[in-house]
């Protein structure tokens, strides 16, 4: 009896496998990833309100999230971080603290209007999600702002007996002094302006009499090109610097540019399914054709669809570019055996 049951309950999973496949049933899809507790609470500050021109104007983050998040700020255009990011820190409430510190400077009377952006969070189960911080305006102030008379009325001598007191309230006036050295210098400056300008319009007037031979054509073929400029662009070390968006652009454009050269179409004004409609007339084999479409559609992700790669993407992506090009390159041709000599009589 005790056996029969041991069989019974190792036979019954597959059974209902078989059951389901009897029923037409199919495994259900990977659900998305959730996250696992509430979003990070993001407040930000800026000091000094208002804040004179030319002045500092400093933005402070603070961050209180969960212990298994990480965050990542997109700093708005215009502002620069300040210093490195420093270790998170026990939160009040629990959990810890982050702070970031954003600077601006204002350079005119407007108010600076700090855009909204984003803090970017990511637990360690792999979610990934976005707070938003909104916009703010901080108002801005002249250098002389609080002077009753802030505009310098004369370049003459303060009056009698009361110097100190009229340099204590607009600061030191300098006295109307002919500055001989700085005329000069304009002079001169505008003298060279003058000759520059007629240099360069004889230049083009003699641009003008040549003849165009129209835009150089690199004679190589498409494959040696496009593993030189896989090469430079692989020295510039984008993707480690955090510009992988840059990265999948830049290499995206040198594949569609080898497919044109060695296919004869303009793949760099064509999207994804044009270029792959005109590789319908060539002949290509299923391997090449594979790396064409996985190549395209990869690039794609990252490119339209804000797809942030994972940290071997670029070595990933770049095996796909050179596999394509191997792939698809033209054959080498031999050079043509020099003729035999003629044997002497």
């Amino acid at each position: 009896m005790t056996a029969l049951l041991l069989i019974a309950a190792l036979w019954a999973p597959d059974a209902g496998v078989a059951a389901a496949a009897a029923d037409g049933g199919a495994p259900e899809a990977a659900k998305p990833l959730e996250p696992s507790g509430p979003p990070p609470k993001v407040e930000m500050t800026c000091a000094p309100q208002p804040v004179r021109v030319g002045d500092a104007l400093t933005c402070t983050l603070v961050i209180d999230h969960r212990a298994d998040v990480t965050v990542k700020v997109v700093a708005p255009s215009g502002a620069a971080r300040k210093g490195e990011p420093t270790p998170a820190e026990p939160a009040p409430g629990g959990g810890l603290r982050s702070t970031r510190e954003l600077v601006l400077k204002p350079f005119g009377l407007k108010d600076v209007k700090i855009r909204g952006f984003q803090v970017v969070w990511q637990e360690t189960g792999g979610y990934e999600g976005r707070v938003d911080v909104p916009a703010i305006r901080v108002p801005v102030k002249s250098m002389l702002a609080g002077q009753a008379e802030p505009d310098f009325r004369t370049f003459a001598k303060p009056p009698e007996g009361d110097a100190e007191g009229f340099f204590s309230r607009h600061g030191p006036l300098p006295f109307v002094v002919t500055n001989w050295p700085l005329i000069i210098g304009l002079i001169v400056l505008g003298a060279l302006l003058v000759g520059v300008g007629v240099g360069v319009a004889i230049k083009r007037w003699l641009a003008g009499r040549e003849v165009d031979e129209g835009p150089f054509e690199d004679p190589r073929p498409a494959h040696v090109i496009a593993y030189e400029r896989i090469e430079r662009l692989q020295g510039e070390d984008l993707f480690s610097q955090g510009q992988a968006k840059q990265y999948y652009f830049r290499l995206s454009e040198i594949v569609r540019d080898y497919m044109g050269r060695r296919y004869g179409f303009d793949a760099l004004e064509m999207t994804t399914e044009q270029i792959r409609a005109a590789l319908q007339t060539e002949v290509l084999s299923v391997e090449a054709g594979v790396a064409v479409r996985e190549f395209l559609e990869e690039t794609d992700l990252v490119k339209f669809a804000d797809f942030a790669p994972a940290d071997d993407g670029g070595d990933t992506v770049l095996r796909m570019a050179r596999g394509l090009i191997e792939l698809t390159r033209a054959a080498d041709v031999a050079p043509a055996a020099a003729p035999a000599p003629e044997g002497g009589a």
